[in-house]
């Protein structure tokens, strides 16, 4: 799975809190491990 998202305005150090989540046939909404990831000069890091 992969998104697209606009880093327009964010400054380095700002710290993005992810949670990956899916529905699934019968709607229920099923969430994945919440991860902290960084935006920093080389890129995002976890």
């Amino acid at each position: 799975m992969s998104c697209d998202y606009a880093f327009d305005g964010v400054t380095y150090g700002a710290r993005l809190n992810i949670t990956p989540y899916w529905v699934t046939l019968d709607g229920t909404t099923v969430r994945g491990e919440t991860r902290t990831l960084t935006y920093n000069w080389y890129g995002i890091t976890e």
